[in-house]
C-alpha cells in the first residue's frame, strides 16, 4: 500500500536529493511538491526538472511566497541545467498553499514531509486549520533539541515552526544531532557523473554547483533520510519529548529546545542506523544499469569481502625483472609511467602507462622492464558468503590478465593513491576507508569487463525502459495497459516489450504483477488486514482472482501465509526485482516513552 506524501522543500542540495529519492520510491505515493520562500518560482523550476527527469510528470509543483534563502545556488543551478539542456520548460504553479489545500482536501491520511522552513505549512494551517484532519503526520528535518542551538531550517522561519507546534497534529522531528554524519562522498559523485540518465545528470550538475559555491568536498545529505525512513530502509530509535521554539531576538532565535514543563509533545529521532543509508539513496537516485540474466558477476563481486594485505608504489629500475613469481593473494598493478612486459596465463602482454595487470592467487607471473616503469601495487584477499569459517575464498576474479588503454587512468590512480593513504592511516577509521577505496577500485575495473553491456544499458531505448519501470512502480495498484506505458515513454509498444524484458527479465505487465504479489505478501505477513482488504489494497477487485494469482506466484493460497506457511520464491522473479524489493515488513523503529 503506497503511503501518500506531500513534500515541502527548501533550496539546498539535499532538498533536491530528497525530491529525487521520493520520485523514485514506489513505496510512496508522491501527491505533490512545494517549495518554500520561492516567490520567483526559480527553485520550483529545478524541482520540476528533477521530477520530469525521473519520469514523474504527473506530480504537481508549486512555489511558496517569500524571498529565496539560497539565491546564489538556485540561480547558478538553473544556469547549469540550462547549459546542459536539462531544464524543464513545463510551467510551475505559484501558490503553494493552494496546491497543499487542494491535495489535502482530495486525500486523507497524508504524511507531510517538511525538509525546509515550515513557512508554507504554517500559512496553510492558519488559512485552513480544518485540514489537520487530513494529515496523518508531519515529519520535519529541523532543530537541534538536545543542544538548544538554532539550526538552519528552523532559524529561517522560527515563527512558522512555533505556529505549526500549536496545531493538534502528530509531529516527528529528525534533528541535527542524528544527521550530521550523512554526507555525499567522492564515490557517490562519480556514480552520478558517470550516469547517462537525465535524473542523475541533473543531480551531478547541482552537486557540482553547490560544492563550488560552498567550497564543500562532502556536502551534507540530511533531508533524504526522511524518505529512507518512510520506505523502511533506515532503522531508528524515536523518543517522546516536549519542545518549544525561541522566536525572540538574540543568538538563541530559531532554537528548537526541549521543555518538559510547558513544551509541545512531539516525537524525536535520537538514533539512526545509517549504515545502509547512502547505498539506499544512490540506488534510488542513480540506479546501476540492470544486468541481464546470466551476467551476475557484478552482483557476486559486490557481495564479496575484500581485505587489503599491502599496497605500495614502486619505481622499477631499468632492466628489472621477476621470473615465475607466485603469491597467495590477488594482485592488481596500475602502471603509472614507463613500459614493461608480463608473461601470464601462457601469453605475453605489453604494459604501458594506463595498463592494469591482474594476477590471481597462486598464478605464476614473469615481468620485466627494459627501460624501467612506475606502478601502484595492491595485494588483497577476497571472500564470498558469511563470516568466519563460513567464508569461501575467491580463487580468481573474472578479469583479463591486462586491462589496456583505459580512458580514465587518472581516476584509477586517484582511487589507488587514496587506498594507499588510508592503508597507512593511523586513525581508527583508516581500515574502513581503506576497504571502501579498495571496493571502489575493484568495482571501477569490473566495468571494463563488459563494455558492450555498459554501452547498451545507456542507449535511448534502455533509458525508456528504465523510465517505464519507474512509471509502473508508481502505479502498482492501478489498472494499466502496455499501450499506456509505451505512450508515456514515447516508444513503440512492441519495441518496449522487447527492451524491457531484456533489461529486467520479465515483460512490463508481469513486472507490475510481481510488485503486487510482493506487496501483498508483506501485508499478509504483517497480519493487519484481511485477505479481502489485501486484495483491494494491491488493485484486485476480486478476492478469487487475487488468490489465484497469489498461489501461482508463491505456491500457496494467501490464507495460509497468515498461518505461517513457507513461501517459495518464483523462478521467474528477476534478480533485479529481488534486490530492490527487500522484505521489510517488521517495523524496525523503536519508540520509547520518557
Amino acid at each position: 500500500m503506497h503511503l501518500p506524501v506531500l513534500l515541502d522543500v527548501g533550496h539546498s542540495i539535499d532538498d533536491h536529493f530528497a525530491v529525487a529519492a521520493a520520485a523514485s520510491s514506489p513505496e510512496l505515493r508522491l501527491l505533490g511538491v512545494t517549495t518554500v520562500q520561492d516567490g520567483s518560482g526559480s527553485a520550483a523550476r529545478i524541482v520540476r526538472s528533477l521530477l520530469d527527469a525521473y519520469g514523474r510528470n504527473e506530480v504537481p509543483v508549486s512555489a511558496g511566497n517569500g524571498a529565496l534563502h539560497e539565491p546564489q545556488y538556485v540561480d547558478a543551478g538553473l544556469r547549469a541545467l540550462e547549459q546542459a539542456g536539462l531544464l524543464s520548460r513545463r510551467p510551475v504553479e505559484t501558490a503553494a498553499t493552494h496546491l497543499m489545500a487542494r491535495l489535502l482536501t482530495e486525500h486523507r491520511d497524508v504524511t507531510v514531509i517538511a525538509v525546509g522552513p515550515m513557512t508554507n505549512l504554517a500559512d496553510l494551517l492558519a488559512r485552513a486549520p480544518h485540514l489537520t484532519a487530513s494529515i496523518r503526520e508531519v515529519v520535519f528535518v529541523g532543530g537541534w533539541p538536545t543542544q538548544a542551538i538554532p539550526d538552519y531550517n528552523v532559524r529561517l522561519d522560527p515563527e512558522a515552526a512555533a505556529a505549526v507546534l500549536r496545531h493538534d497534529i502528530r509531529l516527528t522531528t529528525i534533528g541535527y544531532e542524528v544527521t550530521r554524519g550523512l554526507r555525499v562522498l567522492p564515490a557517490h559523485f562519480a556514480r552520478l557523473a558517470s550516469s547517462a540518465a537525465p535524473g542523475p545528470r541533473i543531480l551531478a550538475a547541482l552537486l557540482a554547483t553547490w560544492c563550488r559555491l560552498k567550497d564543500a568536498v562532502t556536502p551534507p545529505m540530511s533531508d533524504p533520510v526522511v524518505i529512507a525512513w518512510l520506505c523502511n530502509h533506515v532503522s531508528a530509535t524515536i523518543e517522546a519529548t516536549a519542545v518549544a521554539v525561541r522566536t525572540s531576538p538574540g543568538p538563541g532565535r530559531g532554537a528548537l529546545y526541549q521543555d518538559a514543563e510547558t513544551g509541545r509533545p512531539i516525537r524525536m529521532f535520537t538514533r539512526i542506523d545509517a549504515s545502509e543509508y547512502m547505498d539506499f539513496l544512490m540506488e534510488k537516485v542513480a540506479p546501476e544499469p540492470a544486468v541481464p540474466e546470466g551476467l551476475t558477476t557484478a552482483e557476486r563481486l559486490a557481495g564479496c569481502d575484500y581485505q587489503l594485505t599491502t599496497a605500495y608504489q614502486l619505481d622499477h629500475f631499468p632492466g628489472w625483472s621477476v621470473q615465475g613469481a607466485r603469491h597467495s593473494c590477488h594482485i592488481v598493478a596500475l602502471v603509472l609511467a614507463g613500459q614493461g612486459e608480463a608473461g601470464l596465463r601462457g601469453e605475453v602482454f605489453s604494459l604501458s602507462a594506463g595498463s592494469v595487470l591482474y594476477v590471481g592467487p597462486g598464478e605464476p607471473r614473469s615481468i620485466r622492464s627494459e627501460a624501467g616503469m612506475s606502478a601502484l601495487w595492491f595485494y588483497f584477499d577476497a571472500f564470498e558468503g558469511g563470516t568466519g569459517q563460513d567464508r569461501v575464498p575467491v580463487s580468481e576474479l573474472p578479469w583479463p590478465a591486462v586491462f589496456s588503454c583505459l580512458p580514465d587512468t587518472e581516476t584509477l590512480a586517484e582511487i589507488g593513491r587514496r587506498v594507499m593513504k588510508y592503508w597507512q592511516y593511523a586513525r581508527p577509521e583508516g581500515p574502513l576507508l581503506c576497504s571502501a577505496g579498495l571496493v571502489e577500485l575493484i568495482t571501477h575495473l569490473h566495468r571494463y569487463t563488459q563494455p558492450a553491456l555498459t554501452a547498451a544499458a545507456h542507449g535511448p531505448a534502455q533509458q525508456a525502459a528504465l523510465h517505464a519501470k519507474r512509471w509502473i512502480e508508481a502505479r502498482v495498484t492501478e489498472s494499466i495497459t502496455l499501450d499506456e506505458i509505451a505512450k508515456h515513454v514515447a516508444l513503440d509498444k512492441y519495441h518496449l516489450l522487447r527492451v524491457f524484458k531484456e533489461q529486467f527479465g520479465v515483460p512490463p505487465l508481469q513486472y507490475q504483477k510481481q510488485l503486487r504479489m510482493d506487496q501483498a505478501r508483506k501485508l499478509l505477513q504483517a497480519d493487519l488486514l484481511s485477505v479481502a482488504e489485501v486484495a483491494r489494497s494491491v488493485g484486485y477487485g476480486s478476492v478469487h482472482a487475487f488468490s489465484r494469482a497469489f498461489k501461482r506466484s508463491y505456491g500457496m493460497p494467501p490464507s495460509r501465509v497468515r498461518r505461517g506457511g513457507v513461501l517459495y520464491q518464483p523462478e521467474d522473479t528477476p534478480a533485479e526485482g529481488r534486490d530492490v524489493h527487500h522484505d521489510r515488513v517488521n517495523s524496525r523503529v523503536n519508540v520509547t516513552q520518557r
